[in-house]
């Protein structure tokens, strides 16, 4: 995937679309803009077009004062026009899409409401419609378009990824989660000496703070510097969850540079990502001439890593998506929503989506009214 500006339809290919321009968007493009590579095109997409150019307006504003080689546009999206973001996609043939819109951001789950009440009485995986709607929009787009885009993820992916991955859509892994765990150990734990020695598996669930669902003993990250393994990472996770709200999206945009920007120039690179191939859970990987394979330590096999991570997913709220591709929510999630979606309690199936997604839209609206 090493930039090629050799050509008239590389020179008009885009390098990077960024959709959406919340606070993680932000972190990413501010971040970008540092970095030491060349050459690359970024364009924007959010809901109003005026936020969009505001983020890149600081964002080629960064890149000036550092002297970097960067180009930041922003236009907007209408969601409920279904061919203005194919037309987008298709206009600049991303090399890389970084998807960072979402249905339900964790951070509006900070007002007290009767919808908060429920995803915390059910599990944060109940959200898991809501995340994956709009990325599974842009991965449909991608697949359709025959182009060799790149998706990455940032909504949810410890769990959305297996969705898409599912419904054939070219996700390649997600961004934060066990890449906020390992920079904090080595920031806190480490002093960041042995980056290119540790090895993490975790899951959302490990830190985000979330009540865990009532059940067998708790999973936990699991972490080794070199093969040796570290025992206690709770100085790591209390770290991270005591950062207040949408704050920790600096550290997330910054994982999530270190993620694309490897990809783009075909560095060699170990590195940490959620949802690798569709995968639950966080892993491992090793990022070399812009592919992607897991790099777990002989302490842990690739089963067992995978176990630990669909063990995490059920203490969210889902069970693990079947052969089919119905995905069933956890006894309590299921005891929790009963009461308002009915049969939706039980799950659904992949393909139902879209549908399953506005339920939840409904619901989220009748609930956001009152205590």
């Amino acid at each position: 995937m090493t930039a090629s500006h050799g050509s008239t339809q590389a020179s008009k290919r885009t390098d990077i679309l960024v959709v959406g321009t919340g606070s993680l968007a932000r972190a990413f493009c501010y971040a970008l803009a540092l970095a030491p590579i060349e050459g690359i095109r970024v364009v924007v997409l959010g809901r109003e077009r005026r936020s969009a150019e505001e983020v890149t307006a600081v964002a080629n504003a960064r890149a000036a004062e550092s002297s970097g080689d960067f180009s930041f546009r922003g236009n907007s999206i209408d969601w409920s026009e279904p061919t203005d973001l194919a037309e987008k996609i298709a206009g600049r043939h991303p090399r890389v899409v970084f998807h960072t819109a979402t249905l339900q951001s964790p951070w509006a789950l900070s007002e007290p409401t009767s919808w908060r009440d429920l995803v915390y009485a059910a599990g944060f995986g109940v959200t898991l419609p809501l995340q994956a709607a709009l990325a599974s929009r842009v991965g449909g787009l991608l697949r359709d378009s025959g182009h060799d885009t790149v998706l990455v993820n940032a909504c949810y992916p410890d769990a959305v990824n297996a969705l898409l991955d599912r419904l054939g859509l070219p996700i390649l892994c997600g961004i934060g989660n066990v890449g906020i765990l390992s920079a904090f150990l080595l920031a806190h734990r480490l002093s960041g000496k042995g980056s290119s020695e540790l090895r993490v598996v975790a899951h959302h669930v490990h830190i985000s703070g979330f009540p865990l669902l009532a059940g067998s003993e708790p999973t936990r990250p699991r972490a080794w510097l070199g093969e040796e393994p570290i025992h206690d990472l709770s100085e790591a996770v209390a770290a991270i969850r005591a950062v207040p709200g949408a704050e920790i999206n600096h550290v997330v945009g910054a994982h999530a540079v270190s993620v694309i920007s490897a990809l783009l120039t075909g560095r060699t690179r170990r590195l940490h990502v959620p949802g690798p191939f569709g995968l639950l859970g966080g892993y491992p990987v090793w990022v070399e001439e812009g592919r992607m394979r897991l790099d777990l330590p002989a302490g842990i096999s690739e089963d067992e890593a995978i176990r630990l991570n669909a063990r995490a997913t059920i203490e969210e709220g889902t069970e693990p998506m079947d052969e089919e591709g119905f995905v069933r929510f956890a006894p309590r999630a299921v005891e929790a929503l009963r009461p308002h979606v009915g049969s939706l309690a039980e799950g659904f199936h992949v393909s139902d989506l879209e549908a399953v997604a506005d339920e939840f839209l409904q619901l989220r609206e009748r609930l956001s009214r009152s205590l």
